[in-house]
């Protein structure tokens, strides 16, 4: 298993709620520093899919349409 990444200094607690959320739908969240700002990968392990967003908000969003209500 990987270990899990520290969040991006700013963002700490925000980052920890999401990526919470993204486990217990069964997705794993993890970060990467680019020349234009953070990216946020997104990797749903049931079908393998991999979605990369620039903010943290998009990913937030993302989450929130497909948790179960």
């Amino acid at each position: 298993m990987i270990a899990r990444q520290s969040p991006p200094g700013h963002l700490g607690d925000v980052f920890l709620e999401v990526r919470h959320l993204a486990e217990t739908l069964d997705r794993t969240l993890t970060w990467y520093r680019t020349d234009d700002g953070w990216r946020f990968t997104l990797t749903h392990h049931q079908t393998g899919n991999k979605r990369t967003y620039p903010y943290l908000a998009q990913v937030q969003a993302h989450l929130d349409r497909t948790a179960p209500r």
